[in-house]
Parts: C-alpha cells; sequence; structure tokens
C-alpha cells in the first residue's frame, strides 16, 4: 500500500487543506490501519530490539504492525511528506512526537498505554493528540472540534451503541453470572462487525477494552497468551467461573486473519501439547490438578 497516495486522495475527497486539520486526519487513520505489534511483549531482547529500528517506507507498506518506536517514526515521515514540521521524542522505553504549525506545538502519542490505538478503532474520543501547553478541559474542545471538520466520529454513535447493548444485556440477564456469560457473546460479536475504514483486527487490548467496558467491578479474568512468530500466529486465551464451572474463550490472530471464540477445555488441553507453540497456557490458565492430569496423559 502506498500510504502517502491513499492519504492525498482521501484528503482530496473530504477538502481537508488545513495543515491541523491534515494531521489530526493522518493521526486517526493511522490509529485504523496499523495494530499494536504483539510480537514486542512475548519477544526476546533481539527481537525486540528489531521492532524498535523498523521503519515504514510510506509509499510501500507491506505490514500494519507498529510499536511506539516504529509509529512515531511513521507519524514523523508522513507529517514531513505533508509539509509539516515534526520531531520524534524519545522517553523511557517509549516514543512520542511532536509537531509545529504556525508557531505552534502539538503532541501525538498513538500507542502511550494503547489507548488512542484502542479507541480510535471503535471510533471513540482520543486522549494523546492535542495543542501542547492548553489545559486539560480546553483540550477536549479544541480536539472536538478537530474531529467534528474531519467527520471522524460524526456519524457514529459508538459510546450510545456501546452503552445500549450493556443496558439490554443486563434488562435480559438480571444474573449476575449469565450477564457475565453473555458479555463474552457480545464481544465476539463486536470484534467481528466489520467497521468502514477500519482495517479487519482486534487485538487482546481490543478484547481488554470492551470486557472492561461491559463487567466494570466484575472483570477479574485469568488470561495468558503465546506468539509464534514462525508461524506470525498469536494467541491469547481467557477463563471464567460461572456457577463452579470454569468457561474458555480462545482469541487467535494468524497472519491478518482473526477470532474470538469460546472453546472447551479440550482445546485448551490440545494447546498444551502443541510443541510448536510452546504454550504459556499453564501458569494462568489450568491449575496445578489439570496440569498434573495433563503430564498423565502424555
Amino acid at each position: 500500500m502506498n500510504l502517502v497516495e491513499l492519504l492525498q486522495d482521501e484528503l482530496k475527497q473530504k477538502n481537508i487543506q488545513d495543515p491541523v486539520l491534515i494531521a489530526r486526519y493522518i493521526y486517526i487513520r493511522t490509529g485504523e490501519l496499523f495494530d499494536y505489534d504483539p510480537s514486542y511483549e512475548v519477544g526476546n531482547k533481539e527481537i525486540q530490539e528489531t521492532l524498535k529500528e523498523k521503519i515504514f517506507n510510506i509509499e510501500e507498506i507491506t505490514d500494519f504492525n507498529v510499536i511506539c518506536y516504529s509509529w512515531a517514526h511513521l507519524y514523523k515521515d508522513l507529517l514531513t511528506r505533508f509539509g509539516m514540521e515534526a520531531k520524534v521524542i524519545p522517553g523511557l522505553g517509549h516514543q512520542s512526537v511532536e509537531y509545529t504549525i504556525d508557531h505552534k506545538t502539538y503532541v501525538a502519542d498513538l500507542t502511550k498505554e494503547y489507548k488512542d490505538i484502542t479507541k480510535i478503532k471503535f471510533a471513540l474520543a482520543t486522549e494523546n493528540n492535542y495543542p501542547k501547553n492548553v489545559s486539560k478541559e480546553k483540550r477536549k474542545q479544541i480536539v472536538l472540534e478537530w474531529d467534528d471538520k474531519i467527520g471522524y466520529r460524526k456519524n457514529m454513535k459508538t459510546e450510545t451503541v456501546l452503552e445500549m447493548l450493556k443496558k439490554e444485556l443486563q434488562e435480559k440477564y438480571p444474573n449476575k453470572e449469565d450477564y457475565i456469560f453473555n458479555t463474552y457473546k457480545v464481544v465476539e460479536y463486536i470484534l467481528n462487525v466489520p467497521r468502514k475504514y477500519v482495517r479487519p483486527t482486534s487485538g487482546r487490548k481490543y478484547i481488554y477494552f470492551l470486557l472492561e467496558f461491559f463487567l466494570g467491578e466484575e472483570y477479574h479474568v485469568k488470561s495468558s497468551k503465546i506468539y509464534n512468530i514462525e508461524r506470525n500466529t498469536y494467541i491469547q486465551a481467557y477463563k471464567s467461573s460461572l456457577s463452579d464451572k470454569d468457561h474458555f474463550y480462545v482469541y487467535q490472530r494468524q497472519g491478518d486473519q482473526y477470532q474470538f471464540k469460546e472453546v472447551s477445555i479440550k482445546t485448551i488441553e490440545f494447546l498444551l501439547t502443541a510443541d510448536t507453540l510452546k504454550s504459556f497456557y499453564a501458569r494462568n490458565i489450568l491449575d496445578p490438578n489439570d496440569l498434573k492430569k495433563q503430564s498423565l496423559r502424555k
């Protein structure tokens, strides 16, 4: 993908010419198109260093996985291409971007605490792109005006939809355990709904976001993860106990394909035996008794 040409075409179609709005539009679009690379969290130091040094060719994007380092350089390069002055700001194990337009400085940090890169996927208000040295209340007002002008969230009432779903669930399932159980079904549904202009991705941070939104204080879910570099496969497993019965859910990414669904304990046990995955499920998903049973089966 030639990201420069894509952005040029979209900005032309939307008649966005103000550099401030162009910078905001590019921020939103990178949040829609790119996903946080799971291999950084589970990879060894060599893999992490490689990902830190990753530089995108903005005219030939071949993958859409970023970490703070690679996104910061990507965003800086895009702003520079569109005639703006921008620089990468190094931090302690983190990088962000500052850019200047008409002697005013702006902050951009898509991956900070995974917030904006998650929220943008659901067309929610962002937190980490705003004018520098402006009060928090004033920031919100300014960003709201930006988003209205570029059309972001203009025709999308995602927050209302999520609130409606939550209310419907609470009314339909007054029993707490029934509500929790069906929350997972709703999360699966939401993650599989195609979102216009958004790359089909639904990483574990989005699952966390939705579970926390629906469950609130009841969000006490055990989870484990594995990432297989060779196969480009990422798996996250979740366990919740309802009425003394364990329920297991698996989110899986293989290449660009995603899935989130409930599975049987047999599936979890199978994953334990999969040598190619080098499974880490054992630590959190299955208890010591389960592990003893599994070792006897081998």
